[in-house]
């Protein structure tokens, strides 16, 4: 558990970073947007340190595990944004609130998909 942490704060920072990014640098008015495109790029990190650091003794096939690992990543990418275009594009909250809100609801569903789905571990 304490490796997928280490490894989801990562991704985490990963995903906030180009969101942070397109919102005040590129001036990105969509956040919903913003934050899609970058939590493609955090998924990306998550799946190198899921597969080399997390679960490395996952006897799955690496085309099944990013198959997998793709298809659960890319529901919860659009979960993820969905939170924050309620929270943000419709609500009016700040952005990071509803980047923590739905990071933190990512993070209980990614590690039990991963465990079960994805690496079997």
């Amino acid at each position: 558990m304490f490796s997928y942490v280490i490894n989801g704060f990562i991704a985490t920072c990963v995903h906030y970073f180009f969101l942070w990014l397109q919102v005040e640098t590129l001036h990105l008015h969509c956040f919903a947007c913003a934050n899609f495109f970058a939590a493609l790029l955090g998924v990306c990190a998550s799946f190198l340190g899921n597969k080399f650091f997390v679960f490395k003794g996952s006897e799955t096939s690496f085309q099944r595990q990013l198959t997998s690992f793709f298809i659960l990543y890319g529901f919860l990418a659009i979960v993820h944004s969905f939170i924050v275009f309620l929270f943000v594009d419709i609500v009016g909250f700040n952005y990071n609130y509803g980047f923590l809100v739905a990071t933190l609801m990512q993070f209980i569903f990614s590690y039990w998909g991963n465990k079960k789905i994805v690496f079997k571990y």
